[in-house]
């Protein structure tokens, strides 16, 4: 929050749920985030995403993953996608993961104020990196890309994250999202900057 001669409000929250039983790993993430100027609201954005993984083994899987977001102030209603695919842990020790994913999907986009709607096949690539640097600090690098004969969306993440207790870190993070094509008047760049506390239990 800032004051002065402009007042700003931002508030913002994400939750991930990881749950692995036997060959089956289920990830759940939430995020949203409100920021307001002078009483005027400029950002809204929400978003879920879930993914079903099943373990071939402790390196390779298949997934199916599907993904909503509605972001207002950008020109899109909601985007909503699907994916299916083959991930593989390139690098999997104590202090490194590396892992890959990649295959095939669906795209629908619906555009403002019951604007155009579009639907498309898309390729859904990711890469995920996480470096435990000691026992109270890690680094976390998530890259993903998704290129359909409408546009191509490129999202990038960097999270790094300090313990303050065994249940409360502190993180900050930096977020850039492209999209090739956007409504008129619309950026093709987006960037989040964050600071955050993050609790384990």
């Amino acid at each position: 929050m800032t004051s002065g001669n402009a007042e700003s409000q931002t508030l913002s929250g994400k939750w991930t749920l990881i749950r692995e039983v036997e060959n089956w790993r289920s990830n759940l993430r939430l995020e949203g985030i409100n920021q307001s100027s002078n009483d005027e609201r400029s950002v809204e954005r929400y978003l879920g995403a879930v993914q079903q993984d099943y373990k071939f083994n402790e390196l390779q899987y298949s997934f199916l993953r599907s993904e909503y977001m509605t972001e207002r102030f950008t020109g899109v209603e909601y985007e909503l996608t699907a994916a299916l695919g083959y991930g593989h842990r390139l690098i999997d020790t104590e202090a490194q993961r590396l892992e890959i994913e990649f295959g095939p999907g669906y795209r629908r986009t619906q555009l403002e104020e019951g604007g155009e709607v579009t639907e498309e096949a898309i390729f859904r690539s990711s890469l995920g990196y996480l470096w435990e640097i000691n026992d109270t600090a890690r680094f976390e690098q998530e890259l993903t890309n998704e290129t359909g004969s409408e546009k191509s969306v490129t999202k990038s993440t960097s999270t790094l994250q300090t313990k303050v207790s065994n249940e409360i870190s502190l993180s900050v993070g930096y977020t850039l999202r492209h999209t090739s094509q956007v409504p008129v008047g619309k950026e093709k760049v987006d960037t989040e900057t964050t600071l955050s506390l993050a609790f384990a239990y």
